[in-house]
Order: C-alpha cells, then sequence, then structure tokens
C-alpha cells in the first residue's frame, strides 16, 4: 500500500536515517538552527548496552552548546582506575593505575576528563531533550527504502508499519550504518581492511560482589584477557572478552556459559554472575569513506562494527562514515562532532544564507580527523589485544582527549596571524595535523578548537547566556551551536564601533558580538552596541588569547572552532565572505 503525502509547509526539510549518537546529534543540532526535522530509526526497539561509553572532553563542550551537559554529568561517571589480576587469581591485586589521570577543570578547559555514560543512556538524554525541547519523536520501526537526488529536494520511499511513504525533502542525513541503504545508493566506497584480531565478546553483565571503583582486568590476549568496567548502573559491568581459547559463539548459543567460563577463570567464589542484557562478537573493521556526501544526502558517523547477531545480540552497530576499533573512546566522539559540524552548515545553505559549496568544506574537514582516528583507534586496538599486552596500552590521555583535533588547513579559515593568509601558504606552514599540535606549539590559530575562558564579569548582555546575569561567566556560555560569535579583544570605541557597524551588516541571525575589555577598563557608550560586553576580571582571556601579528579578533563558528584569527575589518569581511557568499545587507 502506498500513501502518497501531500505538500505542506509543516512538514519537515531534513530527514535523518538513524537514531545512533550521530543521528540524534545531527537532529538536535538542526532542530536549533531552525530547521524541521524526521528522525527515523529502522529498528523496532531503541538500543541497550553500554558499547561506546567514553565521552570525550571536546564531546562534552558540544554537549554543552546543545544545553544537555548538566543531564549528561548528572550521570556519567570518570573514567575509573585499572586494577591488574591474574587469572585463577581472584581478586587479589596486582598493580592499580590510572587509564586516564583525574585532572580538575582550568580555564581554557572546562570538562578535561573523559566520562563513561552508557550509550543507550547518552541516547535516551539526547531523544528526551529532542522530544521535549522541539517536539521531534525518534519512529522506530521506520525503514528507508530507495532515495532519488533532484536538483532542490530528494524523493523518499519509506516503510513504516508496512506502509509505504512517498516523502520528498530537502535534504536527507545518513547516520544509518555502513551497511545502510544511503552510502550505497550513493555509490560512496568504503575502504579499508577487517582486523586479523578477532575472537573478542563483548557485552554487559550483571556482577554481585565485585568492587564498583575499579576497572577490573585478568589475563593477557595470548591466551585469555578479561576485561570488567564498571558502569553508572551499578551491578552491571560491561565486559570484553578475547584470545584464544575465547568460545565466543558459545557464550551467545549457550545459556550461562559466559557466566560459567567468567566463575573459573576468575576463581572468585564471593563473585556472583547474572543476567547478560545485552552480548555481541566483535571483529574489528577499519574503513572509512573518501566523501561525506554528494548534492543533497550526507553522511555523520561511526561506531564500532559487531557481527553475528542472535536472540540476545543486538544488530551490528556501525555508522556511515567510517567503522573502527572500540578502543580509546574516539569512534562515537568522531561521529558527535560529524553531526555538529554538518549541522551549522546545512542551516546556513537551507536558509539561504550560504552557497552549497559550503558544503563541500565539511568533508574537507572531517575526512583528515577520520583519517587519523583511525589510525589512533588502530594502534590502541594492536597494544591491548595482541599477544603480550601491557597495561599501559589502555591509558587515555594526550590527543585522544580530542582537545587538539583541528582544522588549520581549511579553505575557509582566515589567519592573519600569519602574515601572508593565502590558502597555500597556510597549508605550508601548517601542514595537516589533525589530532593535534605534536610539534607542541600552543599558538592559537585560525582552525584549532576556542579555547574556553573562565572569570569573565559580564557587564551588558542583548541575549541570555547559559548561567545567571550575575555569575561569573565562561566565553563558551554565548556559544549554543547556531551563531557565529566574533568576539573582540578591545577597549578602544573607534575600533570596536567600526567593527561592530560591519557586522550590523550581515544578517542578524548568523551572527552576535561580544567584546572583552582588560580588568578596570571600560567600553564607553557607543553607536554600535555588542551583543556582550565581558571584562576580563580574572585576567584569563587577554593571556589566553595573546594573539600574533596585532591580532584583536577572533569568530568563534557555531561548532566551537575558530573560523578566524584577524587584525582588521578586511580580515572579517574575508572570512564572511568565504562563508555567507555575499549575504552582507549593506
Amino acid at each position: 500500500m502506498v500513501v502518497p503525502t501531500s505538500s505542506t509547509s509543516a512538514r519537515p526539510e531534513v530527514l535523518v536515517v538513524g537514531a545512533g549518537p550521530s543521528g540524534l546529534m545531527a537532529a538536535l543540532s538542526l532542530t536549533r538552527n531552525n530547521m524541521r526535522v524526521r528522525i527515523i530509526e529502522k529498528s523496532p526497539t531503541h538500543r541497550i548496552g553500554q558499547r561506546g561509553a567514553g565521552i570525550t572532553p571536546r564531546s562534552q563542550e558540544l554537549l554543552k552548546a546543545l544545553g544537555v551537559i548538566d543531564k549528561i554529568m548528572g550521570e556519567a561517571i570518570p573514567t575509573p582506575m585499572l586494577k591488574m589480576h591474574d587469572l585463577h587469581g581472584g581478586l587479589h591485586s596486582g598493580k592499580i593505575f590510572e587509564i586516564t589521570p583525574y585532572t580538575e577543570s582550568t580555564s581554557s578547559i572546562p570538562y578535561p576528563n573523559i566520562m563513561c555514560l552508557g550509550q543507550n543512556n547518552l541516547e535516551r538524554i539526547l531523544r528526551n531533550e529532542l522530544e521535549e525541547a522541539y517536539g521531534v519523536t525518534v519512529e522506530l520501526g521506520t525503514e528507508l527504502v530507495t532515495l532519488t537526488q533532484h536538483a532542490d529536494y530528494v524523493s523518499t520511499k519509506i516503510l513504516k508499519n508496512g506502509v509505504t511513504e512517498n516523502i520528498d525533502y530537502s535534504w536527507v542525513i545518513g547516520a544509518d550504518g555502513a551497511r545502510g541503504i544511503i552510502r550505497k545508493q550513493l555509490g560512496i566506497p568504503f575502504t579499508g581492511e577487517t582486523s586479523n584480531v578477532d575472537n573478542i565478546c563483548v557485552g554487559d553483565v550483571i556482577i554481585e560482589g565485585l568492587d564498583h571503583q575499579f576497572w577490573h582486568m585478568w589475563g593477557d590476549a595470548a591466551t585469555t584477557l578479561i576485561s570488567l568496567r564498571p558502569t553508572e548502573t551499578p551491578p552491571l559491568f560491561n565486559f570484553i572478552i578475547s584470545g584464544q581459547d575465547v568460545d565466543r559463539e558459545g557464550f551467545i548459543s549457550t545459556e550461562g556459559l559466559l557466566q560459567r567460563f567468567l566463575a573459573e577463570k576468575l576463581s572468585a567464589p564471593e563473585l556472583r554472575f547474572g543476567a547478560l542484557p545485552w552480548i555481541s562478537t566483535y571483529r574489528p573493521n577499519i574503513r572509512m569513506v573518501d566523501t561525506m556526501g554528494t548534492g543533497r544526502v550526507h553522511l555523520v558517523g561511526g561506531k564500532l562494527e559487531s557481527s553475528t547477531p542472535s536472540d540476545i545480540t543486538d544488530r551490528p552497530t556501525i555508522d556511515s562514515a567510517h567503522v573502527h576499533s572500540f578502543t580509546g573512546a574516539q569512534g562515537m566522539n568522531t561521529g558527535i562532532q560529524d553531526s555538529f559540524s554538518l549541522g551549522w552548515r546545512l542551516a546556513l545553505v537551507h536558509h539561504g544564507l550560504a552557497s552549497p559549496s559550503l558544503l563541500a568544506t565539511y568533508g574537507e574537514e572531517r575526512l583528515p580527523v577520520i583519517k587519523e582516528m583511525l589510525s589512533q583507534t588502530t594502534n590502541l586496538l594492536n597494544k591491548n589485544l595482541r599477544g603480550q599486552a601491557k597495561p599501559s596500552g589502555w591509558r587515555r590521555e594526550g590527543n585522544l582527549l580530542q582537545l587538539g583535533i583541528n582544522c588549520r588547513w581549511s579553505s575557509i579559515v582566515v589567519d592573519q596571524s600569519i602574515e601572508d593568509s593565502h590558502l597555500q601558504d597556510v597549508k605550508d606552514v601548517n601542514p595537516i595535523d589533525s589530532y593535534g599540535r605534536t610539534d607542541g606549539d600552543m599558538t592559537v590559530r585560525a582552525g584549532d578548537r576556542a579555547p574556553d575562558v573562565s572569570g569573565l564579569r559580564l557587564l551588558h548582555a542583548k541575549f541570555p547566556t547559559s548561567r545567571p546575569r550575575t555569575d561569573p561567566h565562561r566565553l563558551t556560555d554565548v556559544l549554543n551551536g547556531t551563531h557565529h560569535v566574533v568576539v573582540l579583544f578591545s577597549s578602544d570605541i573607534e575600533r570596536c564601533t567600526a567593527t561592530l557597524a560591519l557586522l550590523a551588516s550581515y544578517p542578524e541571525d548568523v551572527i552576535r558580538s561580544a567584546v572583552i575589555v582588560r580588568d578596570g577598563e571600560i567600553l564607553p557608550p557607543g553607536s554600535q552596541d555588542p551583543d556582550f560586553i565581558f571584562e576580563d576580571a580574572e585576567e584569563y582571556a587577554y593571556a589566553t588569547y595573546d594573539l600574533e601579528n596585532q591580532c584583536d579578533v577572533i569568530v568563534i563558528r557555531p561548532d566551537g572552532i575558530l573560523g578566524g584569527v584577524l587584525k582588521d575589518d578586511k580580515g572579517l569581511m574575508q572570512y564572511f565572505d568565504r562563508i555567507l557568499n555575499g549575504s552582507q545587507t549593506r
């Protein structure tokens, strides 16, 4: 039965296919940017299982911009310390060490630690936000059957409850997995390899009597490796079991076999092994696309790949743009960042404020990051799950926090702190180092994550921030994933007035302005008022943004990336000409 759908102005403009973290983040980003979204999920039920539980500091910053970080931090737990045990040695402890050292917040890094929250619970929080704040509900048991691109729309055939719907959308976002229909219909290859690290079983198990303050590990990958990570919902533990004598198919097909295996290998009679809410076999695939989309259809996301579903396993968990090893808390976070990077671009193009060519820069910026992510996670896989793996291989710090991820090479960033900021020269000065600053250079450049700043005193605000007005503020309190924020480090009234007048000539829904004055300074009243005025009360702002070559303006994109490091209005115009494609109103 085919039901034609009538045209209506309230019809969704974007179809998001797949309701994992990447799809949900894409839907949230787009709805916040005033786009009507429909999100569908082929599975008849919401996913269960911890899966990719690590949320990196960079993703936490983006989740703050979406307004959900407090809910997430209210449930998430820090990455626990690792306690090593001998096989058959019970709970007698060997070495204890930190997987990721716990760090206090700083001015520039508000969320310094990888936090653990099961993917099922993260998805629940994102779904609830999408429904409660925007009235968008994930439609389960709803499958995209075909799509056809046209010049100004995408026609789709969708199967829901046995009824086929023919609906046109302006855009389609594929978060439906490497095995999903969208990548295949676009004809985008998925190149890479399948790792020869196999015989791995992953899942969740109830264990009574095991200390929930530690991540426990027994043995090594040469024979048997057992990893039991505590979750935010005791007494549930997430497990990874690998090795030559692991009967992963038997664990799935034979009830109670895994629990008996654990009891025998751990030799800890005080432990009681209960239900398996989720279990799956796993073999790593290391693959990625060579383009993030074409025309009006774009891809986001990456998860680990599992295989061999059965009665108590979930379907394979892979997303559309990349599949990877589960090690390192990188893949899900990379997918979250994909979605955020695409969302603001798509909204500008859809609303007629930017050329469709802006969408090409999505892949230009993200593909090098994905490539490096695959390299990082594959190296970790080889350290952790091959032969005599060392405990130190499980450390998660440094660039795995993803704070150094950048796009300094992007064709749409403008950096006047480099004398000659033509694109090729910038690439020569800053060759692609997508995971960040391996040379130790901490200079702020266009294309970097915008460092946060704390200790700001709010003097003036035209719009709400994420804190009460009288509280000390952070720079990220004015970032909401929808606007470019232009920040002037100056109290010179003529300088500020001229720049603010220029900004006023652009569409008002695109840009917000902020002026940061030094401690004790004021910004005299002028003909143009910024949206926000802050005093650098604790002197962090001018220290953090100690810009070179007389630069005193930064442009922070909706995804928290520094789009511009600028010294004059010519540079500002150059930046927005690249983004808005002549959308100036003057």
